[in-house]
């Protein structure tokens, strides 16, 4: 936070900063995932900076440059050096998809302990342009009775069977396996990049064109986790009421990663008119649920399989990083 120069505030999708004597700003936004490197470096890294592109294009930013830094094992070691093109090769591909020319960046390379490397992590660092300060989007839903809807890929709504087995088996690289499981397995989430550059390209003129009133992308933790960010960002004390129609699991329906998606909320008014818009990048925007007053209730198959306060549920999200301290320490040689 610098002087009086910040739009968007720290805990936001990506971090905003008004140019000076004029309307524009800049969108800043660092992103990587060692896990899904660990598994598929290639794809790992095109999911980071794709990741990092939506990061940006939330707020209404158009991604412009990119800079890494690059943290590898033992570089002697052949599997590393592997690690290390694949990511390479990656990297490149997603950069020429999103048009942004890496300017600069820096490798780090011999980071291990008693012989044994961390996970191949390229962190990106990623800016943005917006043209209109006054524009800026933000995460946090604002009032109650807004539709919530959803931009991009919905597996949970029609899947065969050859996808579900790539989600069950990208849904062993996800955060809620790492924390509920402590395990790491599978696969990353599929990506298509020239599919989410167009959910990224109408996402900017859903926000250009002031039909949505918050923006926020999913990644990390999946659908549930990223309506529920929105929830807790604001201080209206909102909650949602989220209806899953899906053949899926419902762990991998509300938790599962798959990139290529961005949480909406607007009036009901604005529904048709996003949809037409959508409907010109051949992308559907179907309403997964409506904001409401204090309680968040999930719902599937006509099941209610949560109900609770949005206040409990933001005070254990908030707590989070004081319960892992607390925690013993995992068994030697876990993940």
């Amino acid at each position: 936070m610098v002087r009086t120069n910040t739009v968007v505030e720290p805990g936001a999708d990506a971090a905003v900063v008004r140019i000076k004597g004029t309307q524009k700003a800049l969108a800043l936004k660092v992103d990587g995932n060692g896990r899904y490197c660990s598994l598929d470096p290639r794809r790992g890294a095109m999911l980071a900076v794709a990741e990092a592109a939506r990061n940006l294009v939330v707020t209404g930013a158009e991604p412009v440059a990119v800079t890494d830094c690059l943290n590898f094992g033992n570089p002697e070691k052949p599997e590393v050096m592997g690690e290390f093109s694949e990511v390479i090769d990656g990297l490149a591909e997603a950069c020429r998809v999103f048009g942004t020319p890496v300017t600069g960046g820096n490798v780090s390379f011999y980071n291990e302990t008693l012989g044994r490397s961390i996970f191949p992590t390229p962190v990106i660092g990623m800016i943005g342009l917006i043209e209109d300060v006054d524009r800026v989007m933000h995460a946090a839903f604002r009032a109650q009775g807004r539709a919530v809807v959803l931009l991009g890929r919905d597996p949970a709504r029609s899947v065969g069977p050859e996808e579900m087995d790539r989600l069950c088996a990208a849904f062993g690289s996800s955060e809620y396996m790492k924390v509920r499981n402590g395990t790491l397995s599978g696969e990353p989430p599929q990506i298509d990049l020239e599919f989410e550059k167009r959910v990224q390209d109408c996402c900017r003129e859903l926000i250009g064109g002031g039909v949505v009133e918050s923006a926020h992308d999913v990644a990390e933790g999946g659908l549930l986790t990223a309506i529920l960010e929105s929830c807790f960002a604001g201080d209206e004390g909102l909650g949602v009421r989220l209806e899953v129609e899906t053949r899926l699991p419902i762990e991998i329906a509300l938790f599962g990663e798959m990139p290529s998606r961005i949480v909406f909320s607007l009036e009901e008014k604005k529904l048709a008119p996003g949809r037409e818009i959508a409907s010109k990048y051949g992308l559907a925007l179907p309403q997964v649920g409506t904001t409401r007053k204090d309680w968040v209730d999930v719902v599937s198959d006509k099941k209610t399989v949560l109900h609770c306060r949005a206040e409990e549920l933001k005070t254990v999200w908030q707590s989070g990083l004081a319960r892992q301290l607390e925690s013993p320490a995992p068994p030697s040689g876990s993940p």
